[in-house]
């Protein structure tokens, strides 16, 4: 048996270990973490379900000397897995973009996507109150999405 971690942050004498699978079996860790427990030179060890995640104290013992040991108790170290880009929505920033360039366009630069969804919240917000209505917390978390792609829009055209 062999689980597959990476090393996601690293200090002397700590190291987190981030299992590449979240889901793991959970009978599997806890065998794994047994035998790591029984490993000469670790201190101290913490599983941390929510991330998958294995915190080992290792104050007397370097990091490299305690691989060999790992590796033979079911540790399988691998290659950190590559961060998704801080911009995967650019094709969404993009098109609101292009978005609001046409409208800008068509207005003769009087009018462009803000003042376009402002002006529909501004309407929304006058039939919800005709409605009796004094709260639309889905408005709210549409304004959100949308302020956050627009600062995005804006960090990207720097």
């Amino acid at each position: 048996m062999s689980l597959a971690y990476y090393i996601a942050h690293q200090i002397e004498g700590r190291t987190r270990l981030r299992a590449l699978l979240p889901l793991q079996d959970e009978e599997e860790v806890a065998t794994l973490t047994e035998r790591l427990g029984e490993i000469e030179g670790i201190a101290g060890l913490s599983r941390r379900n929510r991330t998958g995640s294995l915190v080992v104290e290792h104050p007397l013992k370097p990091w490299k000397e305690l691989l060999p040991d790992l590796q033979a108790a079911g540790v399988s170290l691998e290659e950190a897995p590559q961060k998704v880009s801080e911009y995967s929505l650019s094709p969404f920033v993009e098109l609101m973009q292009d978005l609001d360039s046409a409208i800008s366009d068509s207005s003769a630069g009087r009018a462009d996507s803000r003042t376009l969804v402002f002006s529909m919240l501004l309407l929304l917000g006058l039939v919800q109150l005709l409605r009796g209505q004094l709260a639309a917390p889905a408005t709210s978390l549409f304004w959100y999405a949308y302020e956050m792609i627009r600062d995005m829009a804006k960090e990207t055209r720097r």
